[in-house]
């Protein structure tokens, strides 16, 4: 039999703390506000992703719960290298 040629695809997603995100941008965005536009952004790749299986990699319990709120699987404490 001939190979699948269409192999199965899934998209991964590094998410960092809200909190934590847009560093750099602290001289023009509060905390507020880089957490939000970091939330956006990613919202945004999901969105985009979506019509695949979405798995996002994060260790904060705020974004594993905004990670089920948009319809993402989630794999815990991947970004801060305390586990894996």
């Amino acid at each position: 039999m001939p190979a699948d040629p269409s192999p199965s695809t899934a998209v991964l997603i590094p998410v960092k703390s809200f909190g934590d995100a847009k560093q750099r941008l602290s001289d023009v965005l509060d905390a507020d506000a880089r957490a939000d536009l970091a939330r956006r952004m990613a919202g945004t790749v999901v969105t985009a992703a979506a019509p695949l299986p979405v798995t996002v990699v994060c260790d904060d319990p705020a974004v594993a719960d905004w990670a089920r709120g948009v319809g993402a699987d989630r794999q815990g404490e991947g970004m801060s290298g305390r586990g894996g």
